[in-house]
Parts: structure tokens; sequence; C-alpha cells
């Protein structure tokens, strides 16, 4: 009896040992190298945000917005956490062809920065009231990002197509796709009672994000 309690425990040992090494993994040796946790911080100079909305096909408007800071943690090619800070202030139009005055005016009304009777502050994304959007990246795996956007005070969950890449002490998220609003009550995005009309909810991005240690 003795003799089976000792080899219970032992092998108890084993196990114990082999469930804790979750975190290792063999180098080209076949030696085993413990993974450890590092953390990239955004480089907000190096990172762009662009963004396309359209009311039909044929018409539709371009632009860019900021990614101001953040940071992502990984384990090896894991995602551990990340979350990025976009200032909506930032709100730019690129159209190609529009003058600038009219860029100024279309940014000002996507930010409700400059309300009259036809567009009022609300309208789109009141960056008077909610200057800043939040995105807490929840999960990736097989080219998959998941994450909650936190905008005008709500949450929009999405999993969207993108890959993120670790390259010495650099880390890139890139990525082109969509996101849709159309379950938030934004009144820009409600389509018209009588004729059914509105601008489409699905707002197209592409990101590239540069991170480094």
């Amino acid at each position: 009896m003795k003799k089976a309690s000792v080899f219970f425990m032992a092998a108890t040992a084993l196990f114990v040992a082999s469930c804790s090494s979750s975190e290792e993994a063999a180098d080209e040796n076949g030696n085993e190298e413990k993974v450890e946790a590092v953390t990239y911080k955004l480089d907000a100079a190096n990172t762009t945000l662009t963004w396309h909305g359209e009311m039909s096909p044929e018409y539709g408007h371009d632009g860019t917005i900021n990614v101001t800071e953040g940071s992502v943690t990984m384990m090896g090619d894991a995602l551990e956490s990340g979350s990025f800070t976009v200032d909506m202030n930032s709100i730019a139009v690129t159209d190609e062809g529009m003058d600038d005055m009219k860029k100024g005016y279309l940014a000002a009304h996507l930010m409700g920065t400059a309300p009259d009777e036809d567009h009022p502050q609300n309208m789109f994304w009141n960056t008077p009231d909610f200057p800043a959007a939040t995105v807490t990246l929840t999960s990736y795996e097989d080219g998959q990002l998941g994450m909650t956007l936190n905008i005008i005070g709500k949450e929009v969950k999405s999993t969207v197509p993108a890959k993120i890449k670790t390259e010495g002490d650099k880390a890139m998220i890139m990525g082109d796709f969509s996101i849709s609003f159309a379950d938030m009550g934004i009144p820009g995005f409600m389509a018209d009672p009588e004729t059914g009309e509105g601008i489409n909810p699905n707002v197209e991005f592409s990101l590239n994000a540069v991170l480094t240690k």
C-alpha cells in the first residue's frame, strides 16, 4: 500500500509539472524555452487608420482618423490583451477633387462641431460630448481579431479579419474590415421612414498599426 501511495504521488507530481510547462516552447534544438509576455506600445506617428462611408455604391466619402495611444501584450504569437484610444476630434476628409472648405464642413458635420437645423450635434459622432473612442482587443485566432468598440457611450462588438505580426522589437496590426453601427440608434445612420433611404451603417476601415517595445 505504501509503495502504491508513493507511486501515485510521483505520478501526480509529474502530471502537474507537465501542465505547468504550457508557457514553454521548444527551440530549434528541441530544448524548451519559457515564453514570456511582451508588451508593445503604439507608435502613433507611424500608425494610420482610414475610413470610407457611403450612401450608395456610387456616392461616398473617404477620410482618416488618429489612433493616439494604446498597447498590445503578446505571449509568443498569441494575443494576451490590447487596447487603443481613438481621437474622434481628428476626423478628416480626404475626398479627391473636394475643396478644403467642403472637406472642413463635412468633417465638422460628422463630428457635430458645427450643428445646424439639418445637422444636429448628435447626428453622427457628437465629439463635443464624446471626444474619444476606445477599442479593446478580446481575441485573435485564425486571422480573426475580436474587439469591443466603445463609442458615443455605447459598445459595438465585432470580429474582423486582421493580421498581427511581431518582428524583433516591433509589432504590427494590419487589416481591412467593416464595422456595422446599425444597432446603435445613431440618427445619421437611420433610414428615412418614408423613403427607406439613408447612409450605409457599415463603415469600412483600413488599419496599419505600428507598435514597439
